[in-house]
């Protein structure tokens, strides 16, 4: 058992608004599918009575549980700039995989301390499976007080047979990603797109994908909770020059990777690339 620090107390609340949410969200899923379009210029980005209410659920919660906390959510308006503590949170990541039938979609929420990701929890409800970490502490598979660590993220260790994981839609043409970073990389590893964050993030954590990009399009609470899992189990996340991820702002670019050989496969193109405004 852990002892009972400020992350331990924080990661019980993450895991509590992750889970309700998720079942939330999966009994949805027999009712209404009315998608409202978002206003963004690129992306093909929508909304369903599901993310509404999954986010209405967690900040319930959260303001009863944590009502100190500052809480920075999709589905809310949010200012550009993100304040070195808060909580930032995602009540269903791959809507579109949601609304397709696709099994690919989760809740994820990640308390900041000091600018970096310090507790987070990702519900898969579909797999019913629940990813925890805390910073210096690991990464679990299931609540973070029962031991089911990942000491290591396994993989076959073949270079020439991995697979790279990123999001591909309208934005990879509109910020250039596509002709500077996935073509090249195509031409040696077959692409997989997955069109939600915290999958990408658990298909590099389970060692089924060697790294997973996005350029262009995603936010902070997209990235935030499978990051700190991934570098927990002792994998690789960075900016796309290669640097350490600057969390302080909504727009977030990042690359997820096993280890370091992995992520240079994605750094040799993504270093050419920057973000278009």
């Amino acid at each position: 058992m852990l002892e009972s620090s400020p992350e331990v107390l924080m990661i019980r609340i993450l895991e509590e608004v992750v889970t309700r949410c998720g079942w939330l969200v999966l009994e949805l899923k027999k009712s209404s599918m009315q998608a409202e379009d978002k206003s963004e210029a690129i992306g093909q980005h929508f909304s369903l009575k599901a993310d509404r209410e999954s986010q209405r659920l967690g900040l319930d919660f959260f303001k009863d549980m944590c009502p100190e906390e500052k809480i920075i959510a999709e589905e809310s308006v949010s200012a550009e700039s993100i304040p070195p503590d808060c909580i930032v949170f995602d009540p269903l990541d791959g809507t579109t995989n949601f609304f397709n039938g696709i099994d690919d979609f989760g809740v994820t929420a990640t308390q900041f301390r000091n600018g970096q990701p310090s507790a987070s929890a990702t519900f898969f409800p579909k797999r019913n499976l629940l990813v925890t970490a805390v910073r210096g502490q690991g990464c679990c598979l299931g609540p973070h007080d029962v031991d089911q660590r990942i000491k290591k993220i396994p993989w076959h260790g073949k270079m020439d047979k991995t697979e790279i994981g990123t999001d591909i839609g309208s934005w990879t043409i509109s910020q250039g990603t596509l002709d500077t970073v996935i073509k090249p990389i195509a031409e040696k590893f077959n692409i997989l797109s997955s069109m939600a964050a915290v999958e990408g993030g658990r298909r590099v954590l389970f060692g089924l994908t060697g790294a997973y990009f996005n350029l262009g399009i995603a936010k902070i609470w997209d990235a935030a909770g499978m990051a700190l899992a991934i570098e927990e189990a002792g994998g690789v996340v960075c900016a796309p020059d290669g640097g350490p991820m600057v969390w302080n702002t909504l727009h977030c670019d990042w690359i997820m990777a096993i280890n370091s050989e992995l992520a240079e496969v994605v750094l040799e193109h993504s270093r050419n690339w920057k973000r278009r405004t």
